[in-house]
């Protein structure tokens, strides 16, 4: 309104009152940031634990986080979490989605490449191998096009590499 903020109106349907505080824990449930913040805790991920010069996590930390930790016999292809199907080259660290072997998983992305996506939209992935962190940021929750966009946001930035054999 007149180029100013307004605060949005709360969504009584999904009784979602972010001014508030929670009446219980829900990890990441409810979590409300900016995008910069969110940028910076990716790049610092990226990073393998660093961030303008400070170690926040240890490499191996970071390491554990984007290794899949599912046995060969969760990703046949029949278990999923969310619209994310487990299937061989395709599983889950700590946290974090793991693409682990990118041809097997059938993924445009660089081998080690790990992400995580909200359910109002928001989104980010991590490729060690190409050095690339993005950010994907909507506010749409629960709209049936929201996961899709993630793997969109593949495909227009891996379109764009000079050299994507990586």
């Amino acid at each position: 309104m007149d180029g100013k903020l307004v605060v949005a109106p709360i969504s009584a349907q999904l009784g979602l009152d972010y001014t508030k505080q929670p009446t219980m824990p829900s990890g990441g449930g409810g979590l409300v940031s900016t995008a910069e913040d969110y940028y910076r805790l990716a790049q610092m991920l990226g990073n393998g634990g660093e961030l303008d010069g400070k170690r926040i996590l240890a490499p191996s930390s970071v390491k554990l986080m984007g290794s899949n930790h599912l046995p060969a016999e969760v990703i046949n292809g029949n278990f999923g979490i969310g619209m994310h199907q487990m299937r061989p080259g395709f599983g889950y660290g700590y946290n974090v989605a793991v693409v682990y072997d990118p041809p097997e998983a059938n993924e445009p992305v660089g081998k080690g490449t790990f992400f995580w996506d909200g359910a109002a939209g928001t989104w980010f992935w991590v490729d060690p191998t190409n050095d690339m962190v993005f950010v994907g940021m909507i506010q749409r929750m629960t709209a049936p096009d929201n996961h899709p966009l993630l793997y969109r946001s593949h495909a227009a930035v891996y379109g764009a590499l000079i050299d994507p054999s990586k």
